[in-house]
């Protein structure tokens, strides 16, 4: 079994980031840039789901529309809360924005390479299916 390296040397450490997906790795490679000790963990090593689930709660809202992956929909079905959840906590929010802009990890600069890198996900993942479905034409017409 291979050991915890980012605990080796203490029991402490500055993030805690669950969920390795675009959003999580993202934010633990930017806070070691930082020069922060960070611990990844994924879904299966805390409980099944729960870091998809909960992030699919915490953007309910008027007007607003989530997409997801199959796993994270059914997860959200079987154990999710549907609530107006944007609306909740904000000032809390607003402090962890406050706290991490005091870390030199500004909003705007976060939003917008997310929304890069999402686009680039969604983009790619509309591409694959056409290509298939172009080389299958092209097969049936010889």
């Amino acid at each position: 079994m291979a050991k915890n390296t980012a605990t080796e040397h203490s029991d402490v450490v500055d993030l805690m980031v669950v969920g390795g997906g675009v959003n999580g790795a993202g934010t633990a490679r930017d806070a070691v840039g930082r020069g922060l000790s960070v611990i990844l963990c994924e879904k299966d090593d805390l409980a099944q789901g729960t870091s998809s689930r909960s992030g699919v709660e915490t953007l309910i809202g008027p007007q607003t529309v989530n997409t997801m992956p199959p796993a994270t929909y059914e997860s959200f079905r079987k154990y999710g809360r549907v609530a107006p959840t944007l609306e909740e906590n904000v000032a809390e929010s607003e402090r962890q924005i406050k706290a991490l802009a005091g870390l030199g990890i500004g909003l705007e600069a976060v939003t917008d390479r997310l929304e890069v890198e999402g686009l680039a996900i969604f983009v790619k993942s509309f591409d694959n299916p056409l290509k298939h479905l172009e080389h299958k034409a092209a097969s049936l017409a010889t």
